[in-house]
């Protein structure tokens, strides 16, 4: 074999190992910007040398996907709204809580955090983590629920601070028009079969607008005076609450399912 049949052989080589190197790019690409993780582990798991690379991938694809959930929490809890979140959210949802889950029986957790998180800006105040205060301090009685007690005066450690608030409609849109969020005790009606908590965020237009920690239908929808005044047992509004040494953990942490310390 001559020196020309050779550098063409490798010409030809150096050809192939850059169309698989960009084979490669385009898959990841791919799987990153359109959520073709299935497609990928065929594709790598298939190969008899791809199971540590595959490993190597899986983790950096879970470290961006963690990196984006947090970075859109922070976006969200400095827009001018409550943010929104859910019992159902995979980062708390499995929680033991109230003789349940979190899933099931954590309204009242939830709405203190989104409130807390509106207010204060602070990741740290995760449902988990609020619900976790609520058990080890004793605000929760077996078919009592969460003790009207933590809403007034317990929800302070969360930085908040609360102002009960009589179900009248002018009262509640002069506390949302300052800035204040409030948070309903509800009884057994249209929201839940049982006691149900949820947070009243704004008042346009004479409707109100409410962040329901169980249902995204009641969140997308907005809510006269008369459709929802009835279904409210209690109600308190709220707003920053600072003191010397509370804050000593703002802004550290993040706001993930693993924060319930």
């Amino acid at each position: 074999m001559d020196g020309d049949e050779i550098r063409e052989k490798a010409r030809e080589r150096l050809k192939k190992r850059i169309k698989r190197r960009s084979i490669i790019i385009t898959v990841l690409a791919f799987v990153i910007g359109c959520g073709g993780c299935f497609c990928l582990m065929y594709l790598i798991g298939s190969h008899s040398h791809g199971g540590t690379f595959f490993k190597a991938f899986k983790s950096g694809l879970k470290d961006l996907t963690g990196q984006y959930m947090e970075l859109r929490m922070k976006e969200a809890i400095y827009e001018k709204e409550v943010p929104y979140l859910m019992q159902s959210d995979k980062r708390w949802s499995d929680y033991k809580f109230a003789g349940g889950t979190m899933k099931d029986k954590g309204s009242a957790p939830t709405c203190v955090s989104m409130v807390s998180l509106f207010i204060t800006k602070n990741r740290r105040y995760n449902p988990k983590k609020v619900a976790k205060y609520i058990m080890d301090n004793h605000y929760y009685k077996k078919n009592e629920g969460v003790l009207s007690k933590f809403l007034d005066d317990g929800c302070e450690r969360f930085a908040i601070k609360p102002e009960k608030l009589e179900v009248d409609e002018a009262a509640m849109e002069k506390a949302l028009n300052d800035g204040k969020p409030i948070i309903c005790s509800l009884k057994p009606g249209k929201f839940s079969d049982n006691k149900h908590y949820i947070v009243i965020r704004s008042y346009k237009g004479g409707k109100f607008y409410i962040n329901d920690p169980a249902s995204l239908r009641n969140t997308k929808k907005s809510w006269t005076f008369a459709s929802i005044s009835s279904e409210i047992e209690e109600q308190w509004s709220y707003e920053y609450l600072d003191f010397d040494g509370l804050h000593n953990e703002l802004y550290e942490g993040e706001f993930s399912a693993n924060t319930g310390q």
